[in-house]
């Protein structure tokens, strides 16, 4: 997240103002300046524009702007910006400080060094939005190291290329982000705990939001900004545990409006290849490849969502040899929700940033919000692999009121009498024995896999039209 608060500076270079962007005349640097910090104000706020120092320097056919924020040491992350006859800007070499920077804060103080080497970055923005506005970052060698009383982190990336693309689309607009990193290393201990490094070869992500209104076009790519940059700097650096400040919030209510538009259609997707993560004391594990999609749409004010969760080629190391051969080598699953009110779920994320929270209020709250009438909450596919045996299902559960639900989930299996074999000469799987003859004991054959049909009503459970019940008969609490 510090990265990213660095990389924030970038995005609010990619934004010109549409009031000064007057190509048959030019404005003045200072008028440049001034119009940029009104702009940086309404999108990021007074508190962060407050903090920002801009110049702007006239040199020939174009204009060089610096801009460094107090907060963050005096380091400026500089840019060049013409105004073309069409009334497109170019922003040009765009060069993002190395820096070092302290976070005040008695036992939470550190200071971090934050470094930047080789880079070709630039920026093409229409200022009326008329036509496509593109980033492209190019960035090498970055680290990040941070020292203090109960903080020590390290964090390295190869390489970062990321190209973001906003478009006319009809009367809407879209906006299209695609990064790439590379070699990425990090390692940290917060406040004595156990030492925790995360590394992966490589890293591709792409997210489109389609379906934005011409304001929240506009609104969202400033938002982003202005919340990256007022997160605490503890969250920032991942340690989390802090409430957000005014500026944050304001920042996170912006963001979470300019997502709320009734057209708006959002994707995200994420791969990581060669991903290995090791806990101190722990063990470590690894996965050849992790795969994370999101989809959400809120038509009618009720979000609809869809989430994928792949996990390829998974080793656990650190285990003892009973858990190590339960561990499954690959799983992938995509669970939905749907008929939850947009208005409500914005509601319970700000309750979730508020300072002071109650766990058990928050807890509760997302209890409730699940358990309104038509919320539906899906499974759509599941595949896991176990040695020999492979589980396969979908189901879906439809909620109608607190405790009140409708389930239903089908499942089969294929290499499971291969497994309760294996499970039966090797001792990592022997323990998991009972339970796989109880599942083996109410599947259905069907050709060469087995099937459960599982059906749930309130306090009704069947596999297979077989009623299950704590105490033998089918009136109990099967929850």
């Amino acid at each position: 997240m510090l990265f990213a608060q660095r990389l924030a500076f970038c995005v609010a270079l990619t934004a010109p103002i549409p009031a000064i962007a007057q190509p048959a005349s030019p404005p003045a640097p200072e008028e440049l300046g001034i119009g940029l910090q009104h702009w940086l104000a309404d999108r990021l706020g007074p508190h962060v524009a407050a903090s920002l120092r801009i110049q702007v320097t006239p040199e020939g056919d174009h204009d060089r702007v610096a801009i460094a924020d107090r907060r963050m040491g005096d380091a400026e992350t500089t840019a060049v910006i013409r105004a073309g006859a069409d009334g497109r800007w170019s922003i040009d070499d765009i060069r993002i400080p190395s820096t070092r920077f302290a976070r005040p804060g008695g036992a939470g103080a550190a200071d971090f060094l934050f470094k930047v080497g080789a880079q070709n970055s630039r920026a093409r923005v229409d200022p009326s939005l008329a036509s496509p506005s593109s980033l492209d970052l190019d960035l090498h060698d970055l680290s990040l190291t941070g020292r203090g009383p109960g903080l020590r982190r390290e964090e390295q990336l190869d390489h970062l290329d990321v190209h973001a693309h906003l478009s006319p689309d009809g009367q809407h607009f879209a906006f299209d982000h695609d990064a790439t990193l590379t070699g990425w290393r990090s390692a940290s201990r917060l406040r004595g705990a156990a030492a925790i490094a995360v590394g992966a070869e490589h890293v591709h992500a792409d997210a489109r939001i389609a379906g934005l209104d011409h304001y929240r076009a506009d609104a969202l790519l400033a938002t982003v900004a202005g919340l990256l940059m007022t997160l605490p700097a503890e969250v920032a650096a991942g340690e989390g545990g802090s409430p957000l400040p005014p500026a944050a919030r304001a920042a996170l209510t912006a963001w979470l409006d300019a997502l709320q538009g009734p057209a708006t259609d959002t994707h995200g997707e994420e791969t990581i290849n060669g991903l290995h993560v090791a806990i101190e004391g722990q063990g470590e594990a690894s996965a050849r490849q992790v795969h994370l999609a999101a989809n959400l749409r809120a038509p009618g004010g009720m979000v609809q969502g869809q989430l994928e969760i792949g996990v390829d080629g998974l080793r656990v190391g650190g285990l003892s040899s009973d858990a190590a051969g339960l561990v499954p080598t690959r799983v992938a699953l995509r669970p939905t929700v749907a008929g939850v009110p947009l208005a409500d779920l914005t509601s319970l994320i700000l309750e979730a940033t508020e300072p002071g929270t109650d766990p058990d209020r928050l807890e509760a709250d997302a209890r409730a919000l699940l358990a309104r009438r038509g919320v539906t909450v899906g499974l759509d596919s599941l595949s896991v692999s176990l040695g020999p045996a492979t589980l396969a299902g979908h189901g879906q559960a439809t909620l109608s009121g607190h405790d009140h639900y409708e389930a239903e989930m089908h499942l089969t299996a294929t290499g499971f009498d291969a497994l309760m074999s294996e499970a039966a000469t090797n001792p990592s799987l022997q323990r998991s024995l009972p339970y796989l003859a109880v599942m083996r004991g109410f599947a259905r054959p069907e050709g060469d896999h087995l099937v459960w049909d599982v059906t749930a009503r309130n306090d009704r459970l069947t596999v297979n039209g077989i009623p299950l019940s704590a105490n033998g008969d089918d009136h109990g609490d099967r929850r």
